[in-house]
């Protein structure tokens, strides 16, 4: 990583065309790139305001192109109270690939470099405003493939197993403490050495609660492998037309002469169950 006192620009919006794309910037410059990229004042902080950005022609444009002003979204954030802990600006603005990508470059050009992968969630991670285990939960909702991945990911990022980790680092702690004051201050009359069933209780709960969390949890191979449903029967008894009506689309052709569906298709699908949402691999097949 490069100095955390740089100013990063990125594309934060998914790849392609989009009503609105976000770009955002994060470091010390921020403020000043605002400033120079923005027709009027700069808007207060912590309120999207609708601001026109001061945009040069594109390369390819002709040369007497003039400097239009271009309609965005603009969120400023001072630090430390943004994602990073820097000063912070999110630009909503048309969703073109080529305009988000000239105002990247625009931004560079007054002073900002382009951010590595994951910097800014590692920025946030030097300022405290995450630990790892809500770092890796970022990271695995850009990567979720599927809702149960998706949860688990949210489970990460909302901080849950890491105070997990803390409990019982801080068990495990409490028991070493007693341990080492038994050993080290036995000349002492008010310490006692813990009793070894006492010891023994206490790292025998540590293990049933490290024992019931991996029993309930899954691994991520097996999160990212939906559980799949075929629907199964002869020829034109309406598979194919129970599985468009289940997609809610027509995925399926449907005809009245047999044999028509001839290939595997496979989309997925979201269920309720119990209160639940869960995902699964709607499969239609030949007839049998």
């Amino acid at each position: 990583m490069s100095s955390t006192q740089d100013t990063i620009v990125a594309i934060s919006s998914p790849p392609g065309r989009s009503v609105r794309g976000l770009v955002r910037v994060s470091g010390p410059q921020t403020p000043a790139i605002l400033d120079s990229l923005l027709s009027s004042g700069r808007p207060p902080v912590r309120q999207l305001t609708a601001v026109r950005l001061k945009l040069p022609p594109m390369v390819g444009a002709l040369s007497q192109s003039p400097t239009l002003p271009l309609p965005a979204l603009l969120l400023h954030l001072s630090a430390p109270g943004s994602y990073t802990g820097q000063d912070m600006a999110e630009i909503q603005c048309p969703g073109h690939p080529s305009l988000l990508q000239h105002l990247v470059h625009l931004i560079i050009h007054h002073g900002a470099r382009m951010a590595e992968p994951g910097e800014f969630t590692f920025r946030a991670y030097l300022s405290g405003k995450l630990d790892l285990t809500q770092a890796e939960g970022v990271a695995a909702t850009i990567a979720a493939q599927s809702d149960a991945q998706l949860q688990a990911a949210s489970l990460l990022r909302e901080g849950k197993l890491g105070r997990l980790a803390w409990q019982l680092v801080d068990t495990l702690g409490d028991a070493l403490a007693a341990v080492e004051a038994g050993i080290d201050f036995t000349d002492q009359d008010d310490v006692r050495p813990i009793a070894g069933d006492v010891l023994e209780n206490r790292l025998s709960g540590l293990l049933d609660e490290i024992d019931r969390t991996l029993a309930a949890s899954r691994s991520w191979g097996k999160l990212e492998a939906l559980p799949t449903a075929v629907l199964v029967g002869s020829p034109s008894v309406g598979k194919s037309t129970l599985f468009n009506a289940l997609l809610g689309s027509q995925r399926s052709v449907i005809s009245a002469q047999p044999g028509t569906t001839r290939d595997i298709l496979a989309e997925p699908i979201t269920i309720k169950h119990r209160g639940q949402s869960i995902q699964v691999m709607l499969t239609d097949i030949a007839g049998l």
